[in-house]
């Protein structure tokens, strides 16, 4: 199972089609390469991919199969995220109001004061957790630089949606 914004490539399709002959597993992932603004970088996170019948996506957006032991098959999904600025700006629109509801039905019941140590403290960790940990500076020092910049101002537009659904836009 893919996305629209994604596809296969031939090593990883040989090596699906390979293990599919004996599987091992009930879910298979496999890493995935973002490319961003004509930028291709490696991601670290893994990418469900195959999965029986009765395994189920959770979230609304980046689904995952949770509780399952899942082997991972090699090669990469290329992935064709964002084509421009504009384009990248929807998608944390998007994200920071999912983000934002998914906080608000997990009934999280954070105070003004909270919200706002979250986001003076949170959004420089995950900075420079993205930018040095994961390696992101590697990939092209610039380009590394505002994606995380940007990542990060993406939490910071969650807390101020979160912030706007609790205080000013309240539901009964």
């Amino acid at each position: 199972m893919i996305d629209s914004d994604e596809i296969l490539t031939d090593s990883l399709n040989k090596n699906i089609l390979k293990e599919l002959e004996n599987p091992k597993y009930d879910a298979y992932t496999c890493k995935r390469k973002n490319y961003s603004l004509d930028r291709g970088n490696i991601s670290n996170l893994d990418r469900s991919l195959i999965f029986k019948s009765f395994l189920k996506f959770e979230g609304k957006l980046h689904e995952q199969i949770n509780n399952v032991r899942a082997g991972e098959i090699k090669g990469y999904v290329d992935h064709f995220s964002w084509i421009n600025c504009e384009d990248w700006l929807e998608d944390m629109n998007i994200y920071s109001t999912n983000q934002a509801e998914k906080w608000i039905s997990e009934k999280r019941d954070w105070g003004k004061t909270k919200i706002v140590l979250l986001g003076l403290f949170v959004p420089p960790f995950l900075f420079l957790k993205m930018f040095f940990w994961e390696g992101r500076w590697r990939r092209g020092f610039i380009a590394g630089l505002l994606y995380c910049i940007g990542c990060s101002a993406e939490f910071v537009y969650s807390i101020l949606k979160y912030y706007e659904l609790k205080y000013i836009k309240p539901k009964n």
